[in-house]
């Protein structure tokens, strides 16, 4: 019975080990939260268009998530569509992702192109490449979460620096 119940052990803690290994990254884990507002409002609007360029974690779609949350969380806006007017809008290109190994840790370096224009004119107001390098000993997903958030976190500084 003892043996039993040390192979049922076992098992389970294998399963879950493995569970976690294979777990896909969360969309939760992207976005930028805020205990207390950080940044002054612009007082303006932006449009979020559709995120292009090289694969990311989680995908495109994924990474547009995180990144109108994230603005939205930021009070940088008084508002953040993805669709209609707005007085601004944000486009990212995502130039890549790339992985290295580093002993018993893992980085993850993330570029992505943001340009903001001015809806009105067309105008580009801002135009960057954020580029980061994520280093942890987490599970490939966890790193790559980490390495989308503090992009993120990169570009809300760089906006808010922004007269707009």
């Amino acid at each position: 019975m003892k043996q039993f119940i040390r192979l049922a052990t076992s098992a389970v803690l294998v399963l879950l080990l493995l569970t976690y290994c294979v777990a896909p990254p969360q969309l939760k884990n992207m976005i930028v939260q805020f205990d207390k507002p950080v940044f002054e409002s612009t007082g303006k609007s932006v449009r979020v268009e559709s995120v292009t360029g090289s694969e990311v974690a989680g995908g495109h779609e994924m990474f547009r998530k995180a990144l109108i949350a994230s603005l939205k969380n930021s009070n940088l806006f008084t508002a953040v569509v993805t669709e209609g007017s707005a007085d601004y809008k944000l486009t990212a290109f995502i130039i890549g992702e790339e992985f290295e190994d580093k002993y018993f840790e893992q980085a993850i370096g993330l570029n992505v192109k943001y340009m903001l224009y001015r809806e009105s004119t067309n105008e580009v107001v801002f135009d960057k490449m954020m580029p980061n390098s994520t280093t942890g000993n987490q599970h490939t997903a966890r790193i790559q979460e980490m390495a989308v958030k503090e992009n993120i976190i990169f570009l809300l500084n760089e906006l808010s620096r922004l007269k707009l």
